[in-house]
């Protein structure tokens, strides 16, 4: 149904109150990343709402336009262009498919070997015109998503400032001087999953919290007690997987060596079993490769775990050195915490 007059005035307005500048949208971005990075301590979720809001930011930053209007204007010509990129070799990965088996039919009668290489020179070249195809698709979805981001980020810098939300009451206890165990990376994880559910509203807080779940999911699978355990057990595990998955991709090679060699001696069924076999394994090889992204990324993030869990252990040492007697009058010590300066900070029994 069209729309009257009135109607497409309204449309425009609101499409003019969402154009700004570059400068100022990308000014929202790092302005929320530098207030979230001066509340790690006092609320662990922040660190992980800032990591997204830093990727959003290097994200943003690789769209040129000097606005939003031209920034959405350039996301828009390069779904274009995926779009009919990923078409065109769609079109053409069905006429190498099309072709091989023509080419098959023709040689049946006078060449029976050329009449099977045919459609398996066809099919394997219109894999690949088929994978640049998935690429041309994937690369819409990420331009879609990008500007997604920056009418997200667009209506943030235009919107009233947020309220600073439920912050979190105490940091999680920890142990000064220690190894990080994996329990208290636990306790920084639940800390850190509390604080951003309780501010969904925030920028970066809901993605940060399904990022905070997965890890906590991945942690706490772990048999290990001390983190550096759990991290070396990891880079073993990494290792040991790199190490089958290029077993599996050269007996996958040589799976489609052996069809093609013993297609004179075993016909068909020779080259059957030797692409069957490698299809099956270059199954398993991707099964297998994802098992090493999930390993990769929980280390990845264990690390920026560790070093937000070491911030708190070197602030908790810091209260620990004030509460010594003859050091300061303004500590103040209660059941399992320290009273600095009206903030409470928990410390481990006996300390």
């Amino acid at each position: 149904m069209p729309l009257d007059p009135l109607d497409r005035g309204r449309e425009w307005e609101d499409m003019q109150v969402h154009v700004l500048g570059r400068d100022a949208v990308m000014r929202t971005v790092y302005e929320r990343a530098d207030r979230l990075k001066s509340c790690e301590l006092s609320d662990p979720g922040s660190a992980a709402a800032r990591a997204v809001v830093l990727r959003e930011a290097n994200r943003l930053e690789q769209i040129p336009g000097a606005d939003t209007a031209a920034m959405h204007s350039e996301l828009a010509r390069l779904r274009a262009d995926s779009r009919s990129g990923g078409r065109k070799a769609l079109v053409v990965g069905a006429g190498l498919l099309a072709a091989g088996a023509v080419t098959g039919l023709a040689l049946a009668g006078s060449f029976p070997t050329g009449a099977m290489i045919a459609p398996i020179v066809g099919t394997g070249t219109a894999a690949l015109a088929f994978i640049a195809s998935y690429g041309g698709l994937s690369n819409d979805r990420f331009y879609q998503e990008t500007g997604e981001m920056l009418e997200r980020w667009t209506r943030v810098a235009t919107a009233p400032p947020l309220a600073p939300g439920e912050w979190l009451k105490t940091p999680p206890a920890v142990t000064p001087n220690a190894p990080a165990t994996c329990q208290e990376v636990l306790e920084l994880m639940q800390a850190s999953r509390g604080y951003l559910a309780a501010n969904l509203d925030q920028p970066g807080h809901a993605a940060a919290l399904t990022e905070v779940e997965r890890d906590l999911a991945g942690l706490s699978a772990r048999p290990e007690e001390r983190l550096s355990d759990v991290r070396a057990s990891l880079a073993s595990e990494q290792q040991a997987l790199r190490k089958q998955m290029l077993k599996v991709g050269y007996t996958a090679m040589g799976g489609m060596v052996f069809g093609l060699v013993g297609l004179p001696f075993l016909g068909a069924t020779g080259l059957a079993l030797g692409f069957g076999g490698s299809a099956a394994l270059i199954t398993v090889g991707q099964v297998m490769l994802q098992r090493e992204k999930k390993i990769l990324t929980l280390d990845r993030h264990l690390a920026l775990w560790e070093i937000q869990l070491q911030q708190l252990k070197d602030m908790s040492a810091e209260v620990h050195q004030l509460a010594n007697p003859g050091q300061t009058a303004g500590v103040q010590r209660q059941a399992g915490y320290l009273v600095v300066g009206g903030v409470r900070v928990p410390v481990a029994a006996g300390s």
